[in-house]
Order: structure tokens, then C-alpha cells, then sequence
């Protein structure tokens, strides 16, 4: 008994960076609206790590480079190259660095969701839910443009839709 409960924690297991990566591309088009209570991290972000440390972490157990050749490596290593040169003539150093480790993120990302993405019905899959996502996103702000509804931030007074409501209730 406990061997199947251990073998469904697995499966539960195996299956996170799928999870982790759905809700990154659904949460990204909704990124200014979607922080995280109490820090100032969106959950896209917060997926985007968990992600990248869910495929580094199946290193080990895969005995294999968890990152894939996409082909792409030498005009990425070029602009790595050039990113770095940068540094040198840059007037500010600091934020250049600062910089540098944002593309350094975003490249890791982007080899982790490359070895992840087998299969192109994932890249479909994938595809059509941020389709749909972003499609949220703009039907909301139609309904905003047309002044149905405004947005509200987290720790505001006013909850999105009261215009709405009003409006509903006084055509009643």
C-alpha cells in the first residue's frame, strides 16, 4: 500500500513542471493585476523559477544535461558575447549587470521550456492557452475602454466590476 501512495506522490511529482509551466503562460498576460499577497513577486515569476528549478532538478535522477540543443546556440552565444562586451563601454555598470543576469533568467528559461516542449500538440497546447488568456486579458479591457468596468490593483477600495453593477442595477 504504501508503495502505491509513494508511486502517485511521484507521478504528482513528474508532472509539476507541466503544471508549473501552464500557469506560467496563463498568468503572464494578466502580470500587472496577479501579485503575490504580501511580496512583490507575480506568479509568473514565482512559476518560472519553480519551473527551471524542476527541470535542473531532474538532472541527477536522468543522469542527462537536462537542456536540449535547439539549434540556436551560436546566435544566442553571439549575443551573449555582446551583451557582455557591453559591459565595458556601459556608463552604468551596475544596472548593465543587472541587465545581464534579467537575459541570463530568461535564457535559462528558455532552455528549460526548449527540454521540457517535446511534442508539437504541447506547443499547441501551450500556444492556444495563452491565445486565450491574452484573449481575457483584451476582452477586459474592452469592457474597460467602454467604461463597463475598471481595473483594480490589489489593496485598492474599489473591486472590479462595481461600474458594471451599477450600471446593471440602474438599467433594471
Amino acid at each position: 500500500m504504501t508503495d502505491t501512495t509513494d508511486s502517485s506522490i511521484a507521478g504528482r511529482l513528474s508532472r509539476a513542471p507541466e503544471f508549473l509551466l501552464y500557469a506560467m503562460v496563463l498568468s503572464l498576460p494578466w502580470e500587472l493585476f496577479q501579485r503575490i499577497p504580501g511580496t512583490n513577486v507575480t506568479l509568473t515569476k514565482a512559476a518560472s523559477l519553480l519551473f527551471i528549478v524542476s527541470v535542473v532538478a531532474r538532472w541527477p535522477l536522468e543522469r542527462s544535461w537536462p537542456f536540449k540543443k535547439t539549434g540556436m546556440e551560436w546566435p544566442i552565444a553571439a549575443f551573449a558575447a555582446t551583451c557582455l562586451f557591453s559591459v565595458i563601454g556601459s556608463l552604468d555598470r551596475a544596472a548593465t549587470v543587472r541587465l545581464l543576469w534579467t537575459y541570463a533568467n530568461y535564457l535559462v528559461l528558455f532552455y528549460a521550456v526548449a527540454a521540457h516542449v517535446t511534442t508539437v500538440g504541447q506547443a499547441r497546447r501551450l500556444m492556444a492557452m495563452f491565445a486565450l488568456s491574452c484573449a481575457g486579458v483584451g476582452a477586459l479591457a474592452v469592457a474597460c475602454r467602454a467604461g463597463l468596468l475598471y481595473p483594480t490593483l490589489v489593496a485598492t477600495y474599489v473591486p472590479l466590476g462595481v461600474r458594471a453593477t451599477v450600471l446593471i442595477a440602474g438599467l433594471a
